[in-house]
């Protein structure tokens, strides 16, 4: 029997609503999120590490200067390599926990050495990456990465002087000939300071050209 019964027509959508094919990934996905913590890959830990190694290689002329006993000296004959090497790696690997692992894995090799290094090392690399993710969310900008890799080594000092003063268990020499002539001391620690914020700019030029001759990638 013939059903006389009309169906509704379904309505189709007009053209200018449809989207164009090369459109459905901008319907269907969401804009990205400026995400401030990133996922490290097997060469940025890599990379990072051949900077560390660097570093600890190059300064391998600090145990000759420990026995003297002026407090800031060890500073003085790291301060470059611990500055311009973490500038370098910090450049490359533009990730919150950067320094962080840089400090670690030195750390664990300072470890092996004096157990104070490795502890202060790491303590520092914890402080300085809180501080930049504090102020600049990361290292995308190249103010963020002189900052930290040029406060790594002097931020040591004040933790180095605390451990020798109070909980070494008798005021260290480094401490005594501090508090009885202070001002060599001073004048040391003024020269880490600015022999890091240069080792901290040279990392970043040295970063720089390497990436415009396409040595250094992201």
């Amino acid at each position: 029997m013939r059903n006389d019964r009309c169906t509704p027509e379904r309505e189709l959508p007009d053209a200018a609503s449809v989207p164009a094919a090369g459109d459905a990934e901008a319907v269907g996905a969401k804009a990205p999120k400026n995400r401030v913590f990133e996922r490290f890959r097997v060469k940025d830990v890599v990379f990072i590490s051949v900077m560390a190694a660097a570093s600890m290689v190059t300064a391998a002329v600090m145990p000759l200067v420990a026995a003297v006993y002026i407090f800031g000296l060890p500073q003085i004959v790291t301060g470059l390599q611990f500055s311009l090497f973490p500038a370098i790696a910090l450049m490359k690997t533009r990730k919150p926990g950067a320094l962080l692992l840089f400090s670690v894995i030195t750390g664990l090799i300072q470890l092996a050495m004096s157990p104070v290094m490795g502890v202060v090392s790491m303590t520092c690399g914890v402080a300085l990456e809180g501080l930049t993710l504090l102020l600049f969310r990361g290292y995308k900008k190249d103010r963020a990465v002189f900052f930290a890799s040029a406060l790594y080594i002097p931020a040591s000092l004040p933790v180095f002087y605390v451990y020798y003063a109070f909980i070494a268990g008798e005021v260290h020499a480094y401490v005594l000939n501090a508090r009885v002539n202070p001002l060599p001391v001073i004048l040391i620690c003024l020269a880490v300071a600015a022999l890091c914020a240069l080792g901290a700019a040279l990392g970043i030029k040295i970063a720089r050209e390497l990436k415009k001759s396409g040595v250094l990638k992201n």
